[in-house]
């Protein structure tokens, strides 16, 4: 009983789609849409991970964030260095999750807030 519930938790917990990354909108002054790297993998229990990886080169001077499901103030991960890396993972209720939070991820975006010059 116990290898079947274990068995199953592998299976579902590494059936979701892959994370759909989105533009950030509206964009004000100072922001632009980064890029947006998402490399997918498994975890040590055999989940399937999302790394999440949000760059402004060749952009200097530049604050990256990357923030969910379209909403400016979700914000799951940010860095003033130009580059934020952050790891999803899928649960057992088939959802794209943070470590620790509660929140589902449905899409993200790159974003990047900085001085632009023209």
């Amino acid at each position: 009983m116990i290898l079947i519930e274990i068995t199953l938790h592998v299976e579902i917990c590494r059936a979701c789609d892959n994370i759909l990354g989105i533009g950030a909108a509206p964009l004000i002054n100072g922001e632009r849409n980064g890029q947006l790297a998402i490399v997918y993998g498994v975890d040590a229990r055999g989940c399937r991970t999302a790394n999440l990886v949000c760059d402004s080169s060749p952009l200097v001077m530049q604050t990256a964030i990357i923030y969910a499901n379209g909403i400016k103030t979700n914000l799951l991960a940010m860095s003033p260095t130009g580059m934020v890396q952050l790891t999803l993972t899928c649960d057992d209720n088939i959802h794209w999750k943070v470590s620790k939070s509660m929140a589902n991820v449905w899409n993200v975006s790159c974003l990047l807030r900085g001085f632009f010059f023209s």
